[in-house]
Parts: C-alpha cells; sequence; structure tokens
C-alpha cells in the first residue's frame, strides 16, 4: 500500500502531463465558438432563403400529398444553408456538431412554417439529421429521421419519380452504409459462398430490397445487431446476449415480412410451406433452455436450406419472459456467429424467391 505522501507524488507525476492545460481548453472553446458562428450564419442564411421561395418566388405552402412538380424546388430553400455544414462540418468528420447544426435548422423551419402559416419541405433537413444520428451509432433516432425524410418525398412518387431510390444512392446514405452495414453484410455473404450457396453481392442484396421500410428496417435491425455484437465481444454481459437475441428475432421477422412480400400468405411456418414444400415446420422454444438445445441439434441437421429455415422459424416463435440471456457458455451465445449465418442463408433463399404477385 502507498502512504499518503507516495499518493500525493504519485499522482502529481501522473497528471504533469497536463501541466499545459490551459492551452488545450483555449483550443475547445475556439472550436465551440467556430461552430456557435457556423450555426448563427447558417440560420441566417436559412431564414432569408425561407423568405426568398415564398415571397419572391412565390411558392405555395409545401404539401407532401402533393408536392412541386419540378423536384429540385422543395430543396431549393434548404441547399446553401446545407452545403455550409457540409463543407464546414461534415468533411472534418465533426458528425456531433453536424446533428447539433441540422436540429438547430430544423428548429427555425419549424419556427418559421408556425409564424407564417406556410410549409417547406423538411426531407433533406431530416435526412442528414438522421445520418448525423446514425453514423455516431445513435441508431434509433437516425433511423427514425431518416424515414421522416422519406415520409416528406412520398407524393412524388405519384408522379413518377423515385425519390426513396434516388435517397439510397446518395454520397451521404452510402457512406452510412458503408460504415454500419456493407463490412459486416459482405462477411456475412461471403461465408456463405463459400459454403456452397450462390448469393447477391451485399450491395445487390440491398438494392433487392425495393420499398423503403423493408430496406430501413432490415439495416437498422442488422447494425443493432452488429453493435451490441461488438459490445458483448469487448465484455460479455447480459444485457448485450439479450439485446442480440431480441434484434436476432426481429431480423426473423423480416424474414417471414419478406416471404408476404413475395407473394405467399400466413405465418412464417406456412409461409416456409407453402415457398419451401417439404421443409419439417415442426419447430419453436417455449423457454431459454429449449432455444438452446434445438439450435444445438439443428445444426447437426446436413440439409442446409432446410437446418436454416428451421433455425428460423425456431427463433421466431421462441417465447421468453426473461430480461437476462443467460451465460457467455450458452450454445447461442458461443455459437452466435453460427447461429446468424444461418439466418441469413434463410433470408438469401428468400431473396432468391421469385415473386408470385405483386405485394399490396
Amino acid at each position: 500500500m502507498l502512504s499518503e505522501e507516495e499518493k500525493k507524488k504519485a499522482f502529481a507525476d501522473l497528471y504533469s502531463p497536463l501541466e499545459n492545460h490551459l492551452m488545450f481548453s483555449k483550443s475547445a472553446y475556439d472550436i465551440v465558438a467556430n461552430y456557435n458562428y457556423i450555426e448563427i450564419l447558417g440560420r441566417q442564411i436559412l431564414v432569408n432563403n425561407m423568405n426568398y421561395c415564398k415571397n419572391n418566388l412565390k411558392l405555395e405552402s409545401f404539401d407532401p400529398d402533393n408536392p412541386y412538380e419540378d423536384y429540385d424546388l422543395k430543396n431549393m430553400y434548404f441547399s446553401a444553408a446545407n452545403n455550409l455544414c457540409q463543407f464546414s462540418l461534415w468533411r472534418q468528420g465533426l458528425y456531433t456538431f453536424a446533428e447539433r447544426y441540422y436540429r438547430a435548422l430544423l428548429a427555425e423551419i419549424k419556427k418559421f412554417e408556425k409564424t407564417n402559416d406556410f410549409n417547406h419541405n423538411k426531407g433533406m433537413a431530416y435526412a442528414n439529421l438522421g445520418i448525423s444520428q446514425a453514423i455516431q451509432l445513435k441508431i434509433d433516432e437516425g433511423f427514425a429521421n431518416i424515414l421522416k425524410a422519406l415520409d416528406e418525398d412520398k407524393g412524388y412518387f405519384k408522379h413518377g419519380n423515385k425519390p426513396t431510390e434516388e435517397f439510397f444512392k446518395t454520397p451521404l446514405f452510402t457512406q452510412l452504409e458503408k460504415v454500419l452495414i456493407l463490412n459486416h453484410l459482405e462477411k456475412q455473404i461471403n461465408t456463405l459462398t463459400t459454403d456452397g450457396e450462390s448469393c447477391p453481392s451485399s450491395v445487390g442484396f440491398l438494392n433487392g430490397l425495393t420499398e423503403s421500410d423493408q430496406r430501413i428496417f432490415f439495416e437498422y435491425t442488422f447494425a443493432k445487431i452488429m453493435d451490441n455484437y461488438r459490445v458483448w465481444n469487448e465484455k460479455p454481459n447480459r444485457f448485450s446476449a439479450n439485446r442480440m437475441i431480441a434484434y436476432l428475432q426481429d431480423l426473423c421477422l423480416f424474414a417471414e415480412d419478406f416471404l408476404k412480400r413475395k407473394g405467399h400468405a400466413g405465418t412464417l411456418g406456412g409461409l416456409i410451406t407453402s415457398a419451401f414444400p417439404g421443409v419439417d415446420v415442426r419447430c419453436g422454444a417455449n423457454s431459454y433452455d429449449e432455444l438452446n438445445q434445438k439450435l444445438e441439434e439443428l445444426l447437426k441437421e446436413t440439409n442446409k436450406r432446410d437446418r436454416a429455415l428451421r433455425i428460423l422459424l425456431t427463433l421466431r416463435n421462441f417465447s421468453s419472459h426473461n430480461i437476462s440471456a443467460g451465460e457467455s457458455n450458452d450454445f447461442i451465445l458461443s455459437e452466435f456467429e453460427k447461429v446468424i449465418k444461418e439466418v441469413f442463408r434463410a433470408i438469401i433463399n428468400i431473396f432468391q424467391l421469385p415473386s408470385r404477385s405483386a405485394h399490396p
């Protein structure tokens, strides 16, 4: 044990690198001051341009159900203020400040709308806010705001445009996908390809999810699984284990919805029977212990397609009332990569099915 004098000396030695800490405080102050200047300038530009579009250009109040025929008009008021952020904050990777900036601008837009009884299209604002959040792993808020952005543009489908497809191709969204999704997805697909499956590319798979809610749900769920698995690998803990299994069940829910969009009907067991005749769908688990036992048994099945579909169904039908998921030596946790591989195998088999009819 250290004496009091020895502890004082030790702390003095350990804190000695901070003797010039005031230098760092000034740098931090300058960063915040520069951001404040950018936000003030952005607000001024935004307010001026909102007034210009309303009073000089005489644009009508934006209606998402009956939007401007000229798609470019919806972003005119916001583009300059957006570019200010993109060139000053985004390109430097200052995503926390970018989030703060877009929050401030959205508040300014809503204030203008309320005061003037005039609406602007807020798709670009919501999209940039959502991406700045998601890229910081604030995934729930981020994807919710991305969906708000897509909803703002929903009326353009009536004019034959595809704003959702255009959004998914934007550099900002593809950058987000690369950070959150693509590397992990490519790993899953490469593992299946090595195992003999015929798989699309990761980008081809995502582009094959043609409806925005479907694609966003998949990307959100997969990102949450990978994020919790990363935390679990750093140090196993029951909370992350529970989240991994819960989101894995959501991925099975995605697969069930995917089968319905391919034109099949019913609950998951009936959907699998309809799409893949001959698969034994007597699967399920009523407890966590039973889930571990069933998965261990199913992974021994030699028919790869049937094995994957039965694991999918077992996970989807798993019923648990426990908050904690168990210990690191439990089968589903110790063999998590094998389990998720089989869920992806099932999803790829569904992906490759022909559509029986148009999804309503």
